[in-house]
């Protein structure tokens, strides 16, 4: 008598640890799909404010390049704050920054958009959109709508208590530096800063985590100089 062979279903279990790996690439953070993908990303931290010239320009011409080329090389954490200063009243954050009230307004909306969204590949868009236009403090809601970001949970974010605290956190983040800031854009590249490291990462990030990651490397880094 012919035996049949059984069918082979994978158990319970693996397919649910498939469906776990799925959500925390879908819904975490870009790091861990790079991991996945063999990729090795560098930690790359950036000191910002929204009205900074000098972090535009690294915006556009560095950020925004290695974004669009290396995006499984780069774990990014924006920190908009910058050179701000902070006060504490009756449990209440204040803060006073380098150029205005407006860039104060700018980086709030930026963190609450970092924080809601906290997988790069989603608030990235939407923190560019704002810092490449004319009047970034005043392109929330049209940058929100552009990147398809509900701007109406940043804005409750922006006018709430856990903005204030984000904001907050923001701020700690910064005053920890070590070295100490100096100005910005100011770049911590996997926990260090180095003059050399600023002056590479600001040049050109995409050469920077290609030539930093441990592991494999995709293809557009062959052409780094190229672009």
């Amino acid at each position: 008598r012919q035996v049949q062979e059984r069918t082979s279903f994978p158990n319970r279990r693996s397919v649910s640890m498939r469906l776990l790996l799925l959500s925390l690439c879908l819904f975490g953070t870009l790091a861990f799909c790079s991991t996945l993908g063999g990729f090795q990303p560098v930690k790359v931290e950036l000191a910002m404010e929204s009205l900074c010239p000098d972090c535009v320009n690294t915006i556009r011409l560095s950020v925004s390049v290695a974004m669009k080329y290396v995006p499984e090389l780069v774990d990014l954490h924006m920190k908009p704050y910058g050179n701000a200063y902070e006060w504490e009243e009756q449990g209440k954050y204040y803060f006073e920054c380098q150029h205005g009230p407006k860039e104060c307004h700018g980086n709030l909306v930026e963190t609450c958009a970092i924080r809601l969204y906290p997988n790069q590949t989603v608030h990235y868009p939407f923190v560019e959109c704002m810092e490449l236009s004319a009047t970034p403090s005043e392109m929330g809601e049209a940058c929100a709508r552009q990147t398809g970001l509900d701007w109406s949970n940043i804005d409750t974010c922006v006018s709430g208590p856990a903005g204030n605290r984000y904001e907050h956190e923001m701020a700690v983040w910064t005053r920890n530096l070590n070295p100490p800031h100096k100005g910005v854009p100011w770049y911590v590249i996997d926990g260090k800063h180095t003059d050399d490291l600023q002056q590479r990462a600001d040049t050109s990030l995409m050469k920077l985590v290609c030539e930093l990651t441990k592991g494999p490397k995709p293809r557009m880094c062959d052409f780094v100089d190229q672009l």
